[in-house]
């Protein structure tokens, strides 16, 4: 898992065939912001999540298999924009 510099969470998951596995992403609150399943017959997912127009917090991915739940952590945080200063100085 990763966050590009345009605001994309990307999740790469390979398993074995036979399962449904789901890629949930989940706000700081808990609740389930989006969500991908890798079907049965399928070895891979490449899952994106855009995340550049959320709130600042602590987002979790979780990968939910038959058997496992794996969760990896990511913190959004917004920079402070920093302004420059502008002054007119007088000779006197």
């Amino acid at each position: 898992m990763y966050v590009n510099q345009s605001g994309d969470v990307k999740v790469a998951v390979d398993k074995e065939e036979g399962h449904v596995v789901s890629i949930l992403l989940t706000m700081p609150n808990g609740q389930v912001n989006a969500s991908e399943q890798i079907p049965k017959n399928s070895t891979a997912l490449q899952a994106r999540f855009d995340v550049k127009n959320r709130e600042d917090g602590r987002y979790t991915v979780k990968i939910i298999d038959a058997n496992t739940v794996t969760e990896q952590h990511t913190t959004l945080k917004t920079e402070a924009s920093v302004q420059a200063v502008k002054r007119t100085i007088s000779v006197l």
